[in-house]
C-alpha cells in the first residue's frame, strides 16, 4: 500500500480560494461579453462587432497580468512600489545582501543578485518590519 500524502489545511484553503478566483474571473469575462451583446442589440449592431473589441482588450491584458504576477523582477518592482520604496541597483564590491534603507524608502539590490532572491529577501525584510 502506498503512503497517502495530505495537503496541509492552509494549502487546501488557498486552493479553494484560487478555484473561486478562477470561477469569478470567468464569470466576469462572461458578463463582459453579455454586456457587449446587449449593447450591440441596443445599437442595432452584431454582437461580433462589439465583442471583438472586448476580446482584443482581454487578449491584450491577460499576458500583461500574467507577467506582473509571475515574473520575479516585475513582482519585486510592484512590491516596492506598493510600499513607496525605490529600488536601486549597486555594483559595489562585496555587496551580497539586499539592503532596505527604511528612513529613505530605498531598496538597494546587488547587481548580480537574481530577482527571485531579491524578491524573497524584500518580502522577508518587510515581514520583519511589520512584526516589529
Amino acid at each position: 500500500m502506498s503512503p497517502t500524502v495530505q495537503n496541509p489545511p492552509a494549502a487546501s484553503t488557498e486552493r479553494a480560494t484560487h478555484s473561486d478566483a478562477i470561477g469569478k474571473a470567468l464569470l466576469a469575462i462572461e458578463s463582459l461579453f453579455q454586456a457587449g451583446a446587449a449593447l450591440a442589440d441596443a445599437e442595432g449592431k452584431s454582437p461580433t462587432e462589439i465583442c471583438r473589441g472586448d476580446l482584443a482588450l482581454v487578449e491584450m491584458w491577460l499576458p500583461e497580468l500574467y507577467d506582473r504576477l509571475t515574473n520575479p523582477a516585475r513582482m519585486l518592482e510592484d512590491l516596492a512600489a506598493s510600499r513607496d520604496l525605490e529600488i536601486r541597483t549597486t555594483a559595489a564590491p562585496g555587496a551580497e545582501d539586499l539592503l532596505v534603507v527604511a528612513g529613505e524608502g530605498v531598496v538597494i539590490v546587488p547587481a548580480d543578485m537574481p530577482a527571485e532572491a531579491a524578491l524573497a529577501e524584500l518580502r522577508a525584510a518587510l515581514a520583519q518590519d511589520e512584526q516589529a
